[in-house]
């Protein structure tokens, strides 16, 4: 789709959005229709809020930081050479270690020769050429050594600092719990080591929503709407199981899973339990005497356990 810059300056004051370049270039974007991600991001944020500079700024941010990931990422086709040049260092290691071992027996055979040399200029040559062989062999144990040890430090600070960005990527910011992305890829990790037999079998997991958020936002402000989400994750997350997991999907949605083993009425037995824990609870605000109140609705989501990593955004 062809898009002009007159366009995207209009699309942008029509919004009361600021004429920056990170506003014009996630706007053309996202009119164009070329950037999928960027069009995802704004479609989600459009649905629970009104598109301002702040929130483009943040979705610029992030986009850079993807196309930085993508590009930083480590293939398994690199990881493998290296391990593979890794395993040829070694055997050549062996080999060097197998020729001292062989040159240590022609040290001992050659001091049996010395033994019936009569002359000390013939004894001092064959001690030097003894002496340059191993050096030689031990100098080069040890470069192989100080080499094998560097090629390791670089993979571990490589795949720690993949593992650090992915965490990013899988987390939600502002609550600090995995985001949807994460829900995402752990179904699909479930999905991926079922067979045939188990196809027909059902997933569970637990839709919790802030009913009254937008309100809380409009009468108290976002500032409080988003600390009301903080705490309230934090709360549930300090309550349920260790091998239970909470995530934040959407503006005012988190969602629960827990063991792969789980049945539906274990899970509408937890939903109903948080929810007469935290429906109605208050928190208190520093702008307003009167404490927050949340209204919460719980509800229990039935999947196919193969589908469930493409079903999932469809219920958030």
């Amino acid at each position: 789709m062809s898009i002009q810059g007159t366009e995207v300056v209009q699309y942008i004051e029509e919004h009361g959005l600021s004429l920056v370049p990170e506003v014009f270039s996630v706007i053309f974007d996202f009119l164009s229709g070329t950037n999928r991600f960027l069009q995802e991001r704004i479609e989600t944020v459009m649905e629970t809020d009104q598109l301002t500079d702040e929130n483009i700024k943040a979705l610029y941010k992030d986009y850079i930081f993807q196309k930085q990931l993508h590009a930083s990422i480590i293939t398994e086709e690199e990881v493998a050479k290296t391990l593979n040049l890794i395993d040829r260092v070694h055997s050549k290691l062996e080999e060097t270690t197998k020729a001292l071992d062989n040159v240590q027996d022609t040290l001992e055979f050659r001091s049996k020769v010395v033994a019936e040399i009569d002359t000390h200029a013939e004894i001092e040559m064959l001690k030097d050429t003894i002496s340059h062989d191993i050096n030689t062999l031990l100098y080069e144990i040890n470069d192989s050594n100080l080499w094998i040890k560097y090629r390791q430090k670089v993979i571990k600070d490589q795949l720690g600092e993949l593992k650090s960005q992915q965490r990013v990527h899988y987390q939600d910011t502002l609550t600090n719990l995995p985001n949807k992305f994460f829900l995402k890829q752990k179904l699909s990790a479930i999905c991926s080591v079922q067979n045939a037999n188990h196809s027909d079998e059902r997933i569970y997991i637990g839709k919790i929503t802030i009913d009254n958020l937008s309100t809380l936002n409009q009468i108290h402000g976002r500032t409080i709407g988003d600390a009301v989400l903080r705490k309230l994750g934090k709360n549930i997350q300090d309550v349920i199981p260790e091998n239970w997991e909470l995530y934040r999907v959407d503006g005012n949605d988190f969602a629960l899973s827990g063991p792969n083993e789980i049945s539906m009425n274990e899970m509408s037995m937890k939903l109903i339990t948080l929810k007469k824990t935290f429906s109605g609870k208050r928190f208190k605000s520093k702008v307003s005497e009167e404490p927050v109140v949340t209204s919460l609705s719980v509800k229990v989501i039935t999947m196919l356990r193969a589908t469930a990593a493409e079903d999932i955004f469809d219920e958030f």
